[in-house]
């Protein structure tokens, strides 16, 4: 035990020893070594919370949750390859609803952008609208500032195309 502490302070003299005698090359390496730390601890914070924030948004969508719609999420590919393709209507989340048995929750979500909302003399511009069928709150986390969930009285007695 003796021996150890005197190995580790006879160790520790001869540091300090070699940082007084090459003063400049002691003082050039500090920051370097300074930079070179700070830049690990940014890099892997910046990954890290990417890495959040990707497994968040992913988590958003929910888990075993199949989407049905006409244009890709992603934006890839050319316009005309989707623009043919049918709008989703309400009546298919009934049949899907009724077909599949085994599904915990089916929605319906319809959105639309760049809209003139009017209220007797009042109106706004620029508004976008997105409505949405009761069962979303089973498939995704989401606060609403506003509203409420159509009910499925609200539903069958508006038609929606």
């Amino acid at each position: 035990m003796l021996s150890s502490l005197k190995i580790l302070w006879n160790s520790l003299k001869m540091a300090l020893q070699e940082l007084r005698v090459n003063k400049l090359r002691t003082f050039l390496s500090l920051p370097g070594i300074t930079i070179g730390i700070f830049c690990i601890i940014a890099v892997l914070t910046v990954t890290d919370s990417m890495e959040s924030s990707i497994r968040k948004d992913l988590n958003s969508l929910g888990t075993n949750v199949i989407y049905v719609e006409k244009w890709p999420w992603d934006g890839g590919g050319e316009w005309w390859q989707y623009v043919n393709r049918p709008q989703p209507k309400y009546q298919e989340v009934r049949q899907i609803r009724d077909k599949v048995g085994s599904a915990d929750a089916v929605t319906f979500t319809f959105s639309t952008g760049g809209r003139k909302v009017e209220y007797g003399s009042d109106y706004m511009d620029q508004v976008a609208l997105i409505a949405t069928s009761a069962d979303l709150d089973k498939m995704q986390t989401i606060e609403l500032a506003a509203g409420r969930y159509f009910s499925p009285r609200n539903s069958t007695a508006v038609p929606m195309r």
